[in-house]
């Protein structure tokens, strides 16, 4: 169940923005990264989907140039890297219509694919290939490296097997962020795990290895842990989660859910803890006019809310010299202990029990990736803390909005 308290708002600024591979910069811990986003097998067909047309250039003089129109991805390769399926056509082209590729084709001979995708399609030509794609630091790199053609009669198809026809994605100083994170840059590490693929984000130029946290057991363990619902897995520490939350210094919006009232609290400073199974999120409450320090701590394997405390700020001032003015203000004081009390309590009744949950719900997050510009939507599904770690599995969706 999502919900709308002080905490939920505040961590959806920090686990889904390790979605877009974002944030202010910190030092990496030695056993986490700062950010590792896993996209499961689930979500790989939406990704390349949303990749897709993709132009292959030619290294080398007489090579031709080809576009990528259709790719079914098939996980890591024995050799290292990953693979995946797809028929390209040749680059002038049209990409309508695109063949439809499907997970078997993985193991099906290029030849046959070829033959078939032609009949299906209006080029005079195409070819069948595997792509090979491998990531060293910091460039994730594309290469054709098996083919196989078709070609309607009178038309040769190019035999491209051998030549060096890639694709790259830098994969270092990348700006990610809008707003107060604009200038921010930071270099994301690519593993392939099975199907799965595996994002681990750093600062600019504080790792120069990143190859221990890719071959970390946190990814094995982390999908194993997933509902199988999730297609994607976003995890932060929280001191990077904090450190975003200070980059943006976001205040919220809290409505009271007390019956007959209908005045909202504003919650502002926020940061967050935790440990196994645990998590705390703490920071200043505002309700008439008063600033509340206040904490929602949240157990157990989904992070439901355990407890809201709510404390009202010390009494001062009340040293007047008449004493019924002393007493009015010791009453006043009094009077805003208990109404923090009696707020702190009705917050724990209305969200006890309910899990920590964060979505972008209305606002989908935008980010830019090899020079195209995305958005992406995420429901989350399950929440959970280890160590210093906080991680939301959950459904994402993304669309690439330019160029179309």
């Amino acid at each position: 169940m999502s919900m709308s308290y002080p905490s939920a708002r505040a961590i959806a600024i920090g686990a889904l923005a390790a979605i877009l591979f974002v944030t202010a910069a910190c030092r990496a811990a030695a056993a986490s990264p700062p950010l590792r986003v896993i996209l499961t097998p689930a979500l790989m067909p939406a990704v390349i989907a949303q990749a897709l047309p993709i132009d292959f250039s030619a290294a080398a003089a007489g090579a031709p140039a080809v576009r990528l129109v259709a790719a079914v991805w098939c996980g890591a390769a024995p050799g290292g890297g990953a693979d995946a399926i797809g028929i390209v056509f040749p680059l002038d082209a049209p990409v309508a219509p695109a063949p439809l590729l499907a997970s078997a084709d993985c193991s099906q001979p290029l030849d046959a694919l070829a033959k078939r995708a032609l009949a299906a399609a209006t080029t005079p030509w195409l070819e069948a290939v595997r792509v090979h794609v491998r990531w060293r630091p910091w460039l994730l790199r594309l290469n054709l490296a098996d083919s196989a053609g078709a070609a309607r009669p009178g038309v040769s198809a190019p035999d491209l097997i051998g030549l060096p026809i890639v694709h790259e994605y830098p994969t270092s100083n990348l700006h990610v962020l809008t707003g107060p994170g604009a200038n921010a840059t930071f270099d994301v590490a690519v593993g392939f795990r099975d199907r799965a693929v595996d994002l681990v984000a750093f600062p600019s130029g504080q790792i120069a290895d990143p190859a221990p946290y890719l071959a970390n057991s946190e990814t094995a363990a982390m999908l194993s842990g997933a509902p199988a619902a999730a297609n994607v897995i976003a995890a932060a520490t929280y001191p990077f989660i904090n450190q975003i939350l200070r980059l943006y210094g976001a205040s919220f919006a809290i409505p009271i859910p007390i019956q007959g009232v209908n005045q909202t609290m504003t919650a502002s400073d926020l940061a967050v803890s935790g440990g196994d199974r645990t998590m705390t999120a703490s920071g200043k409450l505002e309700w008439q006019s008063i600033a509340y320090d206040a904490a929602v701590r949240c157990a157990g394997d989904d992070l439901a809310v355990s407890q809201i405390t709510i404390n009202a700020p010390a009494a001062s001032g009340c040293d007047q010299d008449d004493l019924l003015d002393r007493m009015r203000c010791q009453g006043s004081a009094l009077a805003i202990n208990g109404s923090a009390g009696a707020l702190a309590n009705a917050l724990t009744n209305y969200y006890g029990g309910q899990p920590l949950h964060v979505s972008t719900r209305g606002r989908p997050l935008a980010f830019t990736f090899g020079g195209s510009d995305y958005l992406a939507t995420f429901d989350a599904l399950k929440a959970s803390s280890a160590g210093d770690v906080l991680s939301e599995a959950g459904r994402a969706r993304i669309r690439r909005v330019s160029p179309p």
